[in-house]
């Protein structure tokens, strides 16, 4: 039945029967569906049986009879209706907004109570799509080339071949790197935009020591004298070691 899958979403189930070596004279098929009443039908090697709309198991059994009204033995086959797609959410970098590496980790999260998705497709525009290949919760991934937001795509296979979708979105480009030295005294410039870093839905408006925008601003080349310690202690740090800038809407 189903070729011996044992899960489907289609209500129309597929049986297929081959006698045993040198039985030619079967004429018709008496079978049952879940133990309701029996059907009989003319003797064929392949037919179809409509299961209904309801998800849960589905047991067929059939007799197969020959012309003078000999009855085979009750065979029986078991498949699973389901027609529930699966739902989950990706994340790219564990949800970071921003990265600075076309190299990234993709994490999948199934929704409660889902434990059988067994594919994934992947897509970077929701069009052209992936081979299918084995579900697993974390993998990496390489997005497209160049800077700007990036969006994942993906499709949840599960074993009866319902497809469910989830998507997530991350900007790249870089924060600029001063390499050169100074000393205190020596008057800096801040840096504009170079390494072009994005983000979908806002506008670059300069540097923060804060996430939230509530530290220090630092406006696009402006210039202001080098001080080791306040910079070192106080600003550069938190700049550079959590990447930290502000943005606009």
């Amino acid at each position: 039945m189903n070729e011996g899958r044992a899960y489907t979403n289609n209500s129309d189930v597929y049986v297929d029967i081959t006698p045993a070596a040198g039985v030619t004279d079967i004429v018709s098929i008496r079978y049952k569906l879940n133990g309701l009443p029996p059907t009989t039908i003319a003797y064929t090697t392949s037919f179809t049986i409509n299961v209904g709309n309801t998800d849960g198991a589905k047991v067929i059994t059939l007799e197969l009879i020959d012309g003078v009204g000999h009855v085979s033995p009750v065979y029986s086959a078991t498949v699973t209706l389901d027609k529930v797609a699966p739902t989950g959410s990706i994340t790219i970098n564990g949800g970071a907004a921003y990265t600075a590496s076309l190299q990234v980790t993709l994490g999948f999260t199934l929704r409660a109570g889902v434990d059988d998705v067994e594919l994934i497709q992947l897509s970077n525009d929701n069009v052209t799509w992936s081979a299918e290949e084995t579900y697993n919760a974390s993998m990496s991934y390489t997005l497209p080339a160049g800077d700007g937001s990036k969006s994942v795509y993906v499709r949840l296979i599960d074993r009866a071949g319902n497809v469910g979708s989830a998507q997530d979105s991350i900007t790249g480009g870089q924060e600029p790197v001063d390499i050169q030295t100074y000393e205190n005294g020596d008057t800096v410039t801040v840096s504009d935009n170079s390494g072009k870093l994005v983000r979908t839905g806002f506008t670059f408006d300069g540097w923060n020591t804060k996430a939230d925008g509530s530290g220090i601003n630092y406006v696009l080349n402006n210039k202001f004298k080098y001080n080791k310690i306040s910079l070192e202690n106080n600003v550069l740090r938190k700049i550079y070691d959590t990447r930290l800038f502000l943005l606009r809407e």
